[in-house]
């Protein structure tokens, strides 16, 4: 994957490719981003330094069958975390659009969203706004909480592994629906 630094759209369309983004992508003001099929890894720095959705900012799939990973991971990855990696949040606190949706093939198939098993408890992926929030596949984050609050429009076909949810009041229905989630393996002997 292409090194592609810190991604700051402000009022800008600009659509985004899969890649390497250390200082995270922070997409802003009315914005409406399309996000390219592939990997996109977020290596963090910081809280900021993941994936923010703020304003009336939107984003959107380019393909009706071909998905995205958002691999949230450690700022030195892919070497060894170290004693205190720093993991950036996701955050969609936007009251536009926000539609996710997983690759059907390869060894993330079914996942949308993948945090760093290093990432420290308490990093979290916040989903807050009034803004309409379409995400499809598993979900994990398994030393974050998701937090979800305010009017979102929840509508997730999901899988979720999380630490925690916390729902501040807020109802989160998941539909499942197996064959878009992960996890279709079947264990077998290797010899």
């Amino acid at each position: 994957l292409t090194e592609k630094g810190t991604v700051d759209r402000n009022n800008n369309n600009a659509p985004l490719d899969p890649g390497i983004y250390t200082g995270g992508i922070r997409i802003r003001g009315s914005s409406n981003v399309t996000l390219n099929p592939g990997v996109y890894i977020l290596r963090g720095g910081g809280a900021d330094h993941g994936l923010t959705v703020s304003g009336t900012a939107g984003v959107n799939m380019a393909s009706a069958t071909a998905g995205v990973v958002i691999f949230n991971t450690y700022s030195n990855y892919p070497a060894a975390p170290g004693g205190s990696p720093n993991c950036g949040r996701i955050t969609l606190s936007t009251s536009g659009q926000v539609t996710l949706r997983p690759g059907s093939a390869g060894s993330y198939a079914g996942i949308v969203i993948y945090q760093d098993r290093s990432c420290p408890t308490g990093d979290v992926m916040a989903s807050s706004g009034s803004g309409e929030r379409s995400i499809t596949g598993t979900v994990y984050l398994p030393n974050t909480a998701l937090q979800v609050s305010d009017a979102a429009q929840l509508s997730w076909t999901a899988q979720l592994v999380v630490r925690e949810y916390d729902g501040d009041g807020t109802d989160l229905n998941l539909t499942f629906t197996p064959a878009q989630l992960a996890g279709g393996r079947v264990p077998a002997l290797v010899d």
